[in-house]
């Protein structure tokens, strides 16, 4: 089933929101050629640079706490936030997506299960969390997302499955309010061609009201051209047609514009040409057509991710490219407006890539990467000129790793990971692995 490829959905509502192998060979600085369009361009200039380089990232063995969940099912996607706000707590908490791959009839394991703290993090670690499964249909969680789309002060769950489009309005206690439908089917929001699925989505404040409102694409493979949506409650619903299917990730950032662009990773219709592409905005919707950040490729575009990897104040786009058997990290440098430079390599991988996120993992103020990797975990912490130290291996305890997402969930000022693991009722659940590098 496709979905079981897809990577998780990055939360920008949480910002504030890894046993150990041998490290792989330091990542080659050399060239390669991608389709004719990767060049060698490693960064020039004197190094301004006041900030000081921190310790390798440290994300110990046996400190890597697994959470088995019931009633949930080869998860897929993650979205993590303060769900309990009402009752003053600054508690980070993880809403896990499902599948819904049944292998067990008597089983129900579709939805969402919402995992929040029942005491403080500094006095328990990750382990100690409470789960409520919220089940909306019989169809799997394909995407998932939290934000602030009702306009109160409370969290709330985008969840996009197969069908439909549901909206789970926080009540700032851990729970949420029963499933609102907000679609039953693209063609409900707009979407080309009818009947097409929601496999990628992301929220976001696109106008500064403190309303976040809900983007999505809707994949269909070898499809005709299919627009991206932005959809606000109580306002007119908005398109853009992409040419091409909105293949795995939406993003929306701020490229220096007065309102922040969405990229994204599309596949071309009737062909199997990647590339990544952005659309501007103008608070209110994506205007003009979608704009090539001047990369593409005849294999896959796993994953992107989006900082400033080279200080210099614009925003960067990594780039997590597969071959057949073997992954390469790309880098963009923003060159200001949402225009880019010239694709070049940071580091190969081993394996293919499922998905990609980035952070400050050793609080040194650079922008690091982790990417997973064939069931593994790598961080790559970043030197702030768009290049990344050797990573460390991250061994989750069990397989089926599909999606990665990054928050402090110890409260300790250090940046934690999660990841889904599990596949058909083994181990089905989310692994967490603590930060410990020294501060």
């Amino acid at each position: 089933m496709y979905y079981r490829l897809l990577p998780a959905l990055f939360c920008l509502g949480c910002l504030d929101f890894d046993h150990f192998l041998p490290a792989p060979p330091p990542p080659s600085d050399a060239a390669t050629d991608l389709s004719g369009t990767v060049q060698d361009l490693a960064p020039t200039g004197p190094d301004l640079r006041v900030k000081v380089l921190g310790p390798p990232p440290v994300f110990p063995g046996d400190k890597v706490v697994s959470l088995k969940l019931t009633h949930c099912e080869e998860p897929l996607a993650l979205a993590a936030g303060n769900f309990q706000a009402m009752l003053g707590s600054d508690r980070m908490g993880l809403a896990v997506g499902c599948s819904g791959r049944n292998v067990n009839l008597m089983r129900q394991d579709y939805g969402t299960a919402i995992l929040t703290r029942t005491s403080p993090a500094k006095q328990h670690p990750v382990a100690f969390l409470q789960q409520t499964v919220f089940s909306q249909t019989n169809t799997a969680t394909l995407a998932l997302a939290a934000g602030r789309i009702d306009g109160d002060a409370y969290l709330d769950l985008v969840v996009a499955n197969g069908t439909q489009l549901l909206l789970l309005k926080g009540i700032g206690e851990g729970s949420f309010q029963p499933p609102v439908v907000l679609a039953t089917n693209s063609a409900a929001l707009g979407l080309n061609p009818p009947g097409g699925l929601f496999p990628v989505m992301t929220v976001g404040d696109l106008n500064g009201d403190l309303v976040d409102e809900i983007v999505l694409g809707a994949a269909v493979l070898n499809g005709p051209a299919t627009p991206a949506v932005a959809l606000r409650l109580g306002s007119e619903l908005k398109s853009s047609v992409v040419y091409g299917s909105p293949f795995s990730r939406l993003l929306l950032q701020n490229f220096g514009n007065s309102s922040p662009d969405l990229v994204m990773i599309k596949k071309h219709p009737g062909g199997n040409n990647f590339m990544t592409s952005l659309f501007h905005s103008d608070g209110k919707q994506f205007t003009g057509q979608d704009i090539s950040t001047g990369y593409s490729s005849s294999s896959e575009i796993r994953d992107i991710a989006v900082a400033d990897f080279d200080e210099d104040g614009k925003a960067d786009l990594a780039i997590a490219h597969n071959e057949s058997t073997t992954g390469k990290i790309l880098l963009q440098l923003g060159q200001g407006g949402g225009s880019f430079s010239t694709v070049h390599k940071v580091a190969d991988v081993p394996n293919t890539l499922a998905a990609m996120i980035t952070a400050d993992f050793n609080n040194d103020a650079f922008a690091d990467l982790a990417v997973l990797c064939n069931g593994q975990v790598l961080v790559y912490a970043g030197k702030g000129n768009a290049t990344f130290t050797s990573p460390a291996v991250l061994v989750p305890p069990a397989p089926g790793s599909y999606a990665l997402l990054a928050a402090d969930f110890d409260q300790d000022g250090k940046v934690d990971l999660a990841v889904t693991q599990g596949i058909a009722n083994l181990d089905d659940g989310v692994a967490f692995f603590v930060n410990e590098t020294p501060l």
